[in-house]
């Protein structure tokens, strides 16, 4: 795979993530923004979309199916699952809400930690349940760390049923280590709270991190539930696929009737086919995607030394973190001079909460040529 060709999007107001460019003025603007990669889905995936019938019917999950996912976390996650433990789905979000449904009850308090993924924090409210957002705390070496004698103390003064947990986490690309998730879920355990992980970047963790799910974890089966997807790893988000992994077969069967309840159940016959592909075919492009990725982490980590804006490292994903504080000025004129002056779109990083006031998320899965010149045109305006 060419990581360094990259799909043309400019223009193309379908497109989330370039749609600004079809913006009279904004045509020359590089958007490192909604986490998708620039990059072409593999051909191994788009060259087996089509099913082996011709009628495009009604079908379930194949055999084949479940043991793409089964294979894959027990090969690169240490996670054991069956398939009567897999609830498939559109999407994370849609597990998340599902899952805060079964475990809470209105006015529930549900505990997300700040700065996050904003949705997180839409679904809580949408819900009718109560947010508490626990702020992170940035250790001496530039990586975000929980406080843990300040969680145990507002988890001792707050009955709080659900905590969200996102690893790697998003937006800083931060990898919670075993011992984190050991004392999280010690504290879930004496607090009676159950835990919704989003493992969604759980692929893209680079070396020499070492990633653990939240069900290598011994003892959290009976209060935790993991959910993940192929689509980030294998920049297929269109084909909406994901996967719950629910070990209590009581909970299982409920968040399982709800779906029917609601009329949402399976994913599509395209989801099983790019999701069964991927699995089984995508080791050795997803090596090729993780070494480009890390190269471009490392060059622009490196351009921004010395800078005004101090990035965090991403110890995985494609996003990397920034600390524009020192500019001075307010995030909204930031980003007026980032779209206008450096020509760049990044997302503002007050939609990760109030900690994230100050900071802005960049997306670095694209061409390297486009990237360095993004990243230069942003020091160049701001120092």
């Amino acid at each position: 795979m060419n990581f360094d060709q990259i799909s043309n999007l400019i223009g193309n107001e379908n497109v989330p993530k370039w749609a600004i460019t079809a913006q009279p003025g904004h045509e020359d603007v590089t958007t490192l923004t909604i986490a998708d990669m620039d990059f072409e889905t593999p051909d191994f995936i788009l060259n087996n979309l089509v099913p082996a019938s011709r009628v495009l019917g009604y079908e379930e999950p194949s055999d084949q199916y479940y043991d793409s996912i089964i294979n894959w976390q027990k090969q690169y996650h240490h996670v054991s699952v069956n398939k009567n433990e897999i609830i498939p789905l559109t999407g994370v979000l849609t597990g998340i809400s599902f899952a805060l449904q079964k475990v809470t009850s209105p006015n529930d308090a549900v505990l997300v930690f700040d700065p996050v993924y904003g949705p997180f924090s839409m679904a809580v409210n949408n819900l009718n349940r109560e947010l508490i957002e626990f702020d992170l705390t940035i250790s001496g070496d530039g990586q975000y760390e929980i406080d843990f004698d300040k969680l145990k103390d507002t988890l001792s003064k707050q009955k709080i049923r659900a905590m969200i947990i996102c690893n790697p986490q998003n937006p800083s690309g931060h990898v919670w280590t075993r011992a984190d998730l050991l004392k999280l879920s010690e504290l879930a355990q004496q607090n009676n709270i159950f835990m919704i992980a989003d493992e969604i970047h759980q692929d893209l963790v680079f070396e020499p991190e070492r990633y653990t799910s939240l069900f290598e974890i011994p003892g959290v089966e009976g209060y935790a539930i993991v959910i993940s997807a192929p689509t980030k790893t294998f920049n297929m988000p269109g084909v909406q696929s994901a996967y719950m992994f629910v070990k209590d077969a009581f909970l299982r069967d409920q968040i399982k009737s709800l779906m029917d309840d609601q009329f949402i159940s399976g994913i599509s016959t395209t989801g099983v086919l790019a999701t069964t592909v991927a699995l089984t075919q995508g080791k050795s492009w997803h090596d090729e995607l993780m070494k480009y990725l890390k190269e471009n982490r490392d060059t622009i980590f490196e351009l921004f030394d010395g800078t005004k804006i101090k990035p965090m490292l991403p110890q995985a994903t494609y996003l990397m973190w920034l600390d524009f504080s020192a500019i001075g000025i307010s995030d909204l004129e930031i980003d007026r001079k980032l779209i206008n002056d450096a020509k760049v779109q990044l997302n503002m990083g007050s939609q990760y909460g109030q900690d994230g006031t100050g900071w802005f998320r960049l997306n670095f899965a694209t061409s390297r040529d486009q990237l360095v010149k993004a990243v230069r045109q942003i020091i160049e305006v701001f120092g």
